[in-house]
């Protein structure tokens, strides 16, 4: 059996992917649809999150700081 180690995140990484989850949730509980999450886009990058109401699709990029003095 092949199995693959889980990819390590730095730091900065895992608290964006934590500050993507927190926005999902939220918008979850704001009765929005999660399509896709880190969804990667081939030469392009990544779309953070891909939400959806009945009437409209958000593509959504989340950006979190560490320095709360900002």
């Amino acid at each position: 059996m092949n199995q693959q180690s889980p990819i390590q995140q730095s730091p900065a990484q895992q608290v964006g992917t934590a500050a993507e989850l927190a926005v999902a949730a939220d918008l979850c509980q704001r009765g929005l649809k999660l399509l896709a999450h880190q969804f990667r886009v081939p030469n392009l990058g990544e779309i953070d999150l891909i939400m959806a109401s009945p009437s409209h699709v958000y593509v959504i990029e989340v950006k979190a700081r560490t320095d709360q003095t900002r």
